[in-house]
């Protein structure tokens, strides 16, 4: 019945550098309120633990819109 704020990141550990900056290409999902709906965890023994969300993306004038930031050497589309 809360909500809370979320951030999603990948970024691409395996390639070079972006031109003189130490920064790697790079997508980020910015998400100021969101609720989760469900939680299913999976903790086997001795094994890889993984986890799984399910969650629904709000926006509202309060609390902002949804952000994606993107990060590589394509200066624009």
């Amino acid at each position: 019945g809360t909500y809370k704020a979320m951030s999603i990141a990948m970024e691409r550990t395996d390639l070079p550098v972006l031109g003189t900056s130490a920064l790697k290409p790079k997508i980020e999902f910015i998400l100021p309120k969101v609720s989760f709906d469900g939680y299913s965890p999976d903790r086997p023994l001795d094994d890889i633990v993984t986890e799984g969300v399910e969650f629904t993306a709000h926006y509202d004038d309060t609390d902002g819109a949804i952000k994606v930031i993107l990060q590589n050497e394509q200066a624009t589309y």
